[in-house]
Parts: structure tokens; C-alpha cells; sequence
């Protein structure tokens, strides 16, 4: 329930939030309600659930998104989606061979408690992941993904 007043909000931005919402249909709702005319929603969530985890389920995630339901439901709640894709491309190859082989292992040995899998990484490594992301991000200005390991939306409140 909102405490904000309708047409107050010139951008927002959801990163990383709404696969927390039970009722996302009903968060983009509000949202579009508290944008003004002409306001910008940007929104980042997981992608796929075939790489679900137990990240997702220690996180009290209730879903991952395709570009193209994470569209749908932006547009049902009344946005002009402007831009949708996937971010984070060069992770999602590794990302899905380790979320798989987690599954099948998970299969054969179940864990008795889900773990996040946050890690922290040795500072070289963490450099050279910025140093990929930022090529990523100059690339991705010209050319969108065909996949990655997040979705985004960004719409625009055209009406109401």
C-alpha cells in the first residue's frame, strides 16, 4: 500500500526488487499511479527461472522474468515499454552451467538447508569482472543481448 501521492515521481528506478513482490502485477500498478505524465520506470530483475537457486529461494525471491513477460506485465499495468533486453551477458553461459550442475547435484544430494551464493571474490578476479562488465556495457549501448543473467524494461507513463 502506497503512501505516496498519484502523479509524484518524475523516474523510478526498481533494481533488483520486484521478484520480491508476491503481487508484482499490482507493485507496477502503484508505480505507474505514483509517475507523472511522461515519468521513466526502469526496472532490473533475474532472468530465467531454469536458473533458479537456492540464491533465489534464501533471498525470498517469488520469480525470474523473460524480457518479454516482464514486458507483458509492464504493459498491462499501462507503460510503453521503450526498451526491454538482457544485461550481464558474458556471466550467462557460466552462470547456467553452474545453476545446472547445481541442480543435478542438489538431485542426488539434497542440501539440507538453502545458502545464499554470494562470494567474495579474490580482488584481481573482481577487477577483471568490472573491467568485462564495463566492455559489456559499451557494446550493449549498440547491440542487445540475446541473453544474460538479467532481464530489464525501461517504460514510459503515457497516460493517467
Amino acid at each position: 500500500d502506497l503512501k505516496f501521492v498519484p502523479n509524484s515521481f518524475d523516474v523510478l528506478i526498481a533494481s533488483d526488487s520486484l521478484e520480491h513482490l508476491e503481487f508484482d502485477e499490482k507493485a507496477l500498478k502503484n508505480w505507474f499511479s505514483i509517475l507523472k505524465p511522461g515519468g521513466k520506470l526502469i526496472v532490473f530483475v533475474p532472468a530465467y527461472m531454469f536458473l533458479w537457486s537456492e540464491h533465489d529461494t534464501v533471498n525470498h525471491h517469488f520469480r525470474r522474468y523473460t524480457k518479454t513477460n516482464l514486458k507483458h506485465k509492464m504493459q498491462q499495468a499501462g507503460f510503453k515499454v521503450e526498451r526491454s533486453g538482457y544485461w550481464n551477458f558474458a556471466m550467462f553461459f557460466p552462470t547456467s552451467l553452474f545453476r545446472v550442475l547445481q541442480q543435478v547435484k542438489n538431485k542426488i544430494s539434497p542440501s539440507k538447508k538453502p545458502k545464499d551464493q554470494l562470494e567474495s571474490f579474490n580482488p584481481f578476479i573482481n577487477k577483471v569482472l568490472i573491467s568485462w562488465l564495463n566492455v559489456e556495457n559499451g557494446v550493449f549501448k549498440s547491440m542487445p543481448f540475446p541473453c544474460g543473467v538479467s532481464a530489464f524494461a525501461e517504460a514510459t507513463k503515457v497516460s493517467g
